[in-house]
């Protein structure tokens, strides 16, 4: 999040607000987004370096729709997306996810950052395995020597928090089986793509015999 941006907690919703200019003693608002509708309003002259960081960190409030958000400090809190409203499942989070992939979100760009959902619907899903299973469990299947000593399939606290290229699956829960399999096939010598995609192969097919779903990043 860019330092010049201002993030206010408000009654009705969040304020996004530029730390460099005032408008009547004030900051000069950027955005706003309403904790009834989660719809986010950008205002026109934001910088589009900014609106960018706006709207990564809006979707952090948008994918906990149907939660509780506190908004002060006495303990008062109201439910993201208006009290009627259904915390995501994984089922909408999958289908959601499917969308990007198939509109060509994964493919490389020139541009950065990249302008399309697909991570923060990466990200979503993951809160709505935490939404269904009270638990999301992250893992990497690819196990590189700089990464040593890092936990291959760990409990995620915080869905928001997760890095692009920062796991490759969610799960429901851990499993020692697919432990095992990801570190076998890394401890395998390698003797050419037809081998190892065997092994990959058997990774994700334990992975969906799990619940679990692969992620997908740019």
């Amino acid at each position: 999040m860019n330092s010049n941006i201002f993030i206010g907690i408000y009654p009705a919703g969040i304020v996004y607000a530029d730390r460099q200019q005032e408008v009547d003693r004030d900051y000069k608002r950027l955005a706003f987004l309403c904790y009834e509708t989660l719809e986010l309003k950008v205002e026109d002259d934001c910088p589009e370096h900014l609106a960018r960081d706006i709207v990564a960190d809006a979707a952090g409030f948008q994918m906990r729709r149907g939660l509780p958000f506190e908004i002060s400090g006495c303990g008062k809190s109201v439910i993201l997306g208006g009290a009627s409203s259904k915390p995501y499942t994984v089922a909408e989070a999958k289908k959601l996810l499917c969308a990007s992939v198939c509109a060509g979100d994964t493919l490389i760009e020139s541009n950065y950052p990249y302008a399309n959902p697909l991570n923060d619907r990466s990200r979503l899903l993951v809160q709505a395995y935490k939404n269904e299973h009270g638990s999301a469990w992250l893992g990497r299947i690819n196990l590189y020597r700089e990464q040593e000593g890092r936990p291959i399939i760990w409990e995620c606290p915080d869905p928001t928090g997760v890095h692009v290229y920062g796991a490759s699956f969610v799960l429901p829960a851990y499993d020692d089986e697919l432990e095992r399999m990801i570190v076998g096939r890394s401890q395998t010598p390698y003797t050419g793509t037809g081998d190892d995609s065997k092994l990959v192969g058997a990774i994700f097919e334990r992975i969906e015999q799990l619940g679990g779903h692969g992620l997908h990043w740019n």
